[in-house]
């Protein structure tokens, strides 16, 4: 379904940049439903300016760790501060970091609201980006991606934008476009003609297709590796070192895919001996760059948006679906004024990962029978 945005076709509906018409959200369109299906929703003013200047203060507060390939908790940014109250011991707070708590709380307490599901285990991340500097090739530090990477039971998320490294009231006149958009390339909006949708749709849809395959194949050879004698199981992940990139069991005991996309996949042609295909990597740089049409959301501080990043799963399935129309990526400042900083929660499906526990208690206590019929759900 087309982006809403655009049914109504006022000046501030677009921007013109070089080339194309650029479809992008500002403050004007507080509580805009951005897209209906797959739901992406947008709120201007979802956190107060003192709190977004808590926040900053909270994490530089704690530090930051870098963000690398191993990373988890996000999919984009240099580096990274995961907000846990837990690991601050009682009374050595100072008033700063104190304000920076209760910041976090109003966050996260609204953002369950606003997403209709409890925060459980999850935890708000603050993210931070280099400066776009001239000159290099890519115009962001994020790569493409589901909400769902490492998540098999996540539902919906609630991306903040904190603006840059200064607080708002140093810069009142410096517009969410400095601060590096958030872009959706396989969002269809009224500005994209009918071929461009289609060829978008079968570049998106790809991507979703190749990491399944890819995921599932590795399933495959890590179960004949692990039906071998334990004596020789070493010698098949020396045969086989593309085990390595299977991710970790999540806690539920699911082993969840990697739902990412690189310029490295676009890479790989569709078919042996064809071409390679349209590129996704280079659609979100130009949109990026404004030189192609599509949804992308200019980051005031203080707004967010709320994604639909999964669907429930199917009866009798664990594991909620990743809809492959909500690969998106960050897009890095244009000016050298500072860091782009977001925050994040991620929100799980309770029912279903609650009986994904169930199932895998059930199984630790099965029979040798079961448990190869636990073992084979496991890869669904």
């Amino acid at each position: 379904m087309k982006s809403m945005l655009c049914m109504e076709k006022t000046f501030g509906c677009f921007l013109l940049f070089g080339l194309g018409m650029l479809q992008h959200v500002s403050a004007q369109d507080a509580g805009r439903m951005l897209n209906e299906e797959p739901r992406i929703q947008y709120r201007a003013g979802f956190i107060s300016s003192a709190d977004v200047t808590a926040i900053h203060k909270l994490a530089e507060s704690i530090g930051f760790e870098p963000v690398n390939d191993a990373t988890q908790e996000v999919s984009g940014g240099e580096e990274l501060c995961i907000l846990n109250s837990s690991n601050t011991e009682e009374g050595e707070e100072l008033l700063d970091e104190v304000a920076g708590w209760e910041a976090t709380h109003r966050f996260e307490v609204a953002a369950s609201t606003w997403a209709g599901l409890p925060k459980q285990n999850a935890t708000a991340v603050v993210s931070r980006w280099q400066p776009w500097t001239p000159g290099s090739y890519l115009n962001r530090s994020s790569v493409l991606h589901l909400d769902s990477r490492l998540r098999p039971h996540h539902r919906r998320t609630v991306l903040a934008y904190l603006g840059n490294d200064h607080s708002v009231s140093e810069h009142p006149g410096v517009t969410g476009s400095y601060h590096g958009f958030t872009v959706f390339p396989c969002i269809e909006t009224d500005d994209i003609e009918p071929k461009e949708a289609a060829r978008r749709e079968k570049m998106c849809s790809r991507a979703h297709r190749y990491v399944k395959l890819a995921h599932d194949r590795l399933l495959k050879i890590h179960a004949e590796g692990m039906a071998l004698h334990p004596d020789k199981q070493l010698k098949f992940l020396q045969d086989h070192p593309e085990l390595t990139s299977l991710p970790p069991l999540a806690p539920s005991g699911v082993r969840p895919t990697n739902w990412i996309w690189t310029p490295a996949q676009d890479a790989i042609p569709v078919a042996a001996g064809a071409m390679h295909a349209d590129s996704l990597s280079d659609l979100a740089e130009a949109m990026c760059k404004g030189r192609a049409p599509g949804l992308r959301v200019m980051p005031e501080p203080g707004s967010a948006l709320l994604i639909d990043s999964a669907r429930a799963a199917r009866r009798g399935s664990s594991l909620t679906i990743p809809d492959w129309r909500l690969w998106h990526t960050g897009c890095s400042p244009t000016m050298s004024s500072g860091h782009r900083w977001t925050i994040q929660l991620f929100f799980d499906d309770v029912i279903n990962e609650q009986k994904t526990t169930n199932k895998k208690n059930g199984c630790n206590q099965a029979g040798h029978q079961q448990k190869h019929q636990c073992a084979a759900e496991s890869k669904q």
